[in-house]
């Protein structure tokens, strides 16, 4: 059986994003995935903060509370905040737009923007 690494089903902005990631965290750092892209988790060392591994699940008020909840007690040391991809969408409206104090909450804390590519990577203040 021809067996292919893992790595082998990302796209090179992908591999980028999860190498950049890996290389500044450790197993017990946490990082958000702020899209619908759960596999990103399965790629990164960092644990995630929330028991929601695709953001469109918390898509009720009582969930979204949860979510900034979790994210206040585990702050993640990087939010994946976009990839320019399809998942950034549920029935045709945004994530950014459909989780508003999720965003205001990650804008206020998480001030650092690192793109590579397509994607977003947001970090706090050293």
């Amino acid at each position: 059986m021809n067996h292919k690494p893992d790595s082998h089903w990302l796209r090179p902005t992908e591999i980028e994003v999860v190498n950049y990631i890996n290389s500044h965290t450790s197993p017990d750092d946490y990082v958000f995935v702020f899209n619908n892209e759960a596999t990103y988790y399965y790629f990164l060392k960092g644990k995630s903060p929330t028991r929601f591994a695709q953001i469109s699940m918390a898509d009720t008020n009582q969930y979204r509370e949860e979510v900034l909840h979790d994210l206040q007690i585990h702050q993640p040391k990087y939010i994946l905040y976009s990839t320019g991809g399809m998942a950034e969408g549920i029935e045709g409206v945004p994530i950014t737009d459909r989780f508003p104090e999720i965003v205001a909450w990650i804008e206020e804390n998480y001030p650092i923007r690192i793109p590579i590519a397509s994607a977003l990577i947001r970090a706090k203040e050293e």
